[in-house]
C-alpha cells in the first residue's frame, strides 16, 4: 500500500501506529525505570487519573508516552503530561532522546516512506541491474556494500540509480525494511542468513 494523502494519515493512522510504538515502549528497558503503572489508558478520563497517579509518585505514565507520540504538537497536550515529560528530560536525556525519535517516526518518518513506491522511487538492487551496468560500462561495476544491501533511490519504473544513496539514515532504514517486505530475499541474502545462522549454532556451547 502507498499513502497518498497525508492528512488521511494524520487523522486515520496515526494514533494507531503511535499504539504499535507502544509495544516497543513497553520492552525498552531504560524507560521502564521511570513508569509507575503498566497500562494505556484506553479514555481520556482513564488517561488523566494514570497521569495524576504517577505525577504523585514522581514518576511518567504510559498515558503520558502515548499522548506524546501521538500528538499533533506539544501545545496539545495537557499540562500534566507535558510535566511528566519535562522531569524525565531532566532526569535522562537519554530516554528523552529515544522518546523523541520514536515521535519523529510516529509523525514524519513512517508517513515519508509509505508514500513512496517501491520500484519507482526506492528498491533493492538485483542481479539484472548489475548485469545491465556491466553491459554499458564495458566492465564489472564497482558497486559499495551498502547499496547492495540496503535500498536505493530509483530514477524510473525498475531503474536504480547508478550511484546515489538515501541521506537520511532513518528514511534509509524505513525504506530498507520495506523493500525487503516487497521485494522478498534475493539468492545472495538468503545464502547469508543461512551463514550466519550456522556461525551462531556453532558459536553455541552445549552438547552437539
Amino acid at each position: 500500500p502507498t499513502l497518498l494523502r497525508p492528512e488521511f494519515y494524520q487523522k486515520h493512522i496515526k494514533a494507531v501506529v503511535a499504539r504499535w510504538a507502544m509495544v516497543w515502549m513497553r520492552s525498552f528497558q531504560p524507560l521502564l525505570r521511570y513508569i509507575q503503572t503498566q497500562a494505556v489508558a484506553s479514555g481520556a478520563g482513564e488517561a488523566k487519573a494514570e497521569t495524576a497517579a504517577a505525577a504523585s509518585r514522581g514518576g511518567v505514565a504510559f498515558a503520558d508516552v502515548h499522548a506524546y507520540l501521538a500528538a499533533d504538537s506539544l501545545e496539545a497536550l495537557g499540562d500534566g503530561p507535558r510535566r511528566a515529560l519535562a522531569r524525565l528530560a531532566a532526569e535522562d536525556a537519554d530516554v528523552m532522546a529515544m522518546l523523541n525519535l520514536a515521535r519523529d517516526w510516529v509523525g514524519n518518518f513512517f508517513p515519508h516512506v509509505l508514500s513512496k513506491v517501491n520500484r519507482v522511487h526506492y528498491g533493492l538492487l538485483h542481479p539484472a541491474d548489475i548485469v545491465r551496468w556491466a553491459a554499458e560500462e564495458g566492465g564489472q561495476p564497482q558497486i559499495a556494500t551498502s547499496r547492495m544491501l540496503l535500498s536505493v533511490p530509483f530514477v524510473g519504473k525498475d531503474v536504480p540509480s547508478r550511484n546515489s544513496e538515501f541521506a537520511h539514515p532513518e528514511v534509509l532504514i524505513g525504506l530498507s525494511i520495506l523493500s525487503y517486505r516487497y521485494e522478498g530475499l534475493r539468492k545472495a541474502d538468503l545464502v547469508n542468513v543461512i551463514k550466519t545462522l550456522k556461525e551462531a549454532m556453532n558459536n553455541q556451547k552445549g552438547p552437539v
